[in-house]
Formats: structure tokens, sequence, C-alpha cells
């Protein structure tokens, strides 16, 4: 399990859409899987609706993985596209 802080691509997108990008890679023997949040001394997991709101600088997302993952290839476009193929 790690804490990594919000990359900035992630920040303003909702627990779900940033729980969505990890999901493409769930085949990948190094996949990680965003579990919940941590933001300032509250702990959320799994938030549910709106429970956690918009990422915000500051929290850290908190990811089941094998090894520390890194973070700088999500493309957080990839969300928005998807979202606007399921509205068609």
């Amino acid at each position: 399990m790690y804490l990594v802080p919000v990359p900035e691509g992630l920040t303003g997108k909702t627990f779900v859409e940033a729980a969505s990008l990890f999901l493409s890679d769930r085949d990948a023997r190094d996949a990680s899987l965003l579990v919940g949040l941590y933001r300032g001394e509250r702990m959320m997991l799994n938030p549910v609706g709106s429970e956690a709101g918009p990422l915000r600088e500051g929290d850290e997302l908190i990811l089941l993985c094998p090894v520390l993952p890194d973070l700088s290839g999500l493309d957080p476009d990839k969300v928005a596209k998807k979202n606007d193929k399921d509205k068609t």
C-alpha cells in the first residue's frame, strides 16, 4: 500500500474519475488500484458519490500495488474522452 500525492493533472477530478484511470492497467502485473484518499487528517476509503468532492492539491491517493507506481504516465484526458463517449 502506498500514499502518493495527487498528480497535478488529477486535481479537480472526482475520485471515480481518478479510479477509472487505474482500471485500464488492471492486466499489468504491477497494476495499481485506487482505494481511497487522505485529506488532511481524514482518511476516506472507497468514497461514494460526492463524499470526497473533487481531488485537491495536498490530497494523497491510497493505492494498493506491489511497487511504488510512477504516475507520470497517467493521462487525465482519458477521463474526459471516456465521459464524452458515454454521453453519445
